[in-house]
């Protein structure tokens, strides 16, 4: 349920620019995975990772989002 907020969301939590190259794909526990569209990205989110947790949990109204984890998809 908090993973379809967010990803309803997303471009609130992190911006236009950057929702265009990521996306949140599963919470677990208080870890936030993040998939980027290139490494480039992923270090962007890396970058901002506790301003993301931050404007998450704002959104989701509670502390849920302690760490966020950027994973790079892989072409196929």
């Amino acid at each position: 349920m908090a993973l379809g907020r967010l990803g309803r969301a997303w471009i609130e939590v992190v911006g236009e620019r950057l929702a265009a190259e990521c996306q949140p794909v599963r919470i677990q526990g208080s870890l936030l995975i993040v998939r980027a569209s290139s490494a480039a990205w992923a270090a962007q989110v890396r970058f901002l990772a506790a301003e993301v947790a931050r404007n998450a949990n704002r959104l989701l109204r509670k502390e849920a989002i302690e760490t966020v984890k950027v994973v790079v998809e892989v072409p196929r």
